[in-house]
């Protein structure tokens, strides 16, 4: 079956599997639970080329939930700011993830697996397990959403694309939680270093194209047999 890469993998992306273990070996094999909703787009300026002008900002719904996550993403001083927030009923938001880094930076992909432990860390000391599991069940779903959304050009820009920081961060927490003798690793997968992928750990499997277009299928024949 023959793919476009980039065009294809905010499809492929969504079939991303989470390894339930640390170790490379024995791991129960899970698809996440989809969860849906509705985006309102704040403020979006996806410049080719990132300048000071450059932003996106989103709010997103949880359907049948009072439950609600933002979104907000610029760019100041050659330093790429995003962070994510999160509530839920009529409560204040809460700032629970932010990450910042310097783009303009030369090799600057060579760390952003480092940012991404770190991150991790931090979401690990200062979140409960279930809300870093809510709110990473909910970053699984928002590649897709964003993509319809925004269509091929306008995802494929480094502030859309972003949200894989924060995702890969959640997961490599998770990872954490389930392995209490060590944390988890973020290997970077050589995808994202030569610019086919969007960031993900290389401890996160990703399935094929051909296993992604099937299980794609698969869903949407259950969805119509369903009635949803």
């Amino acid at each position: 079956m023959k793919v476009n890469k980039l065009s294809f993998f905010v499809l492929a992306v969504l079939c991303c599997i989470a390894v339930s273990s640390c170790s490379q070996q024995d791991y129960d094999i899970q698809i996440p639970e989809r969860v849906y909703g509705d985006m309102n787009l704040l403020n979006k300026n996806l410049t080719k080329d990132l300048n000071s002008s450059s932003n996106l900002s989103f709010e997103y719904q949880i359907s049948d939930a009072n439950e609600y996550i933002k979104y907000n993403v610029y760019v100041e001083n050659n330093q790429l700011h995003s962070k994510l927030s999160y509530k839920q009923n009529d409560a204040k938001w809460v700032d629970i993830s932010e990450i910042d880094f310097n783009f303009k930076k030369v090799n600057y992909k060579n760390g952003m697996n480092d940012i991404v432990e770190k991150h991790a860390e931090t979401l690990k000391k200062k979140l409960d397990i279930a809300i870093i599991n809510r709110v990473g069940n909910i970053l699984e779903g928002l590649p897709e959403i964003l993509y319809k959304k925004l269509g091929r050009n306008e995802y494929n820009n480094e502030l859309t694309l972003s949200i894989f920081y924060h995702l890969a961060a959640f997961n490599t927490s998770i990872r954490a939680y389930e392995d209490k003798s060590k944390d988890c690793q973020c290997g970077v997968n050589n995808s994202y270093l030569s610019g086919e992928s969007p960031f993900f750990c290389a401890e996160d499997v990703m399935v094929s194209a051909d296993e992604a277009y099937d299980l794609i299928k698969e869903r949407s024949i259950i969805k119509k047999i369903g009635g949803v």
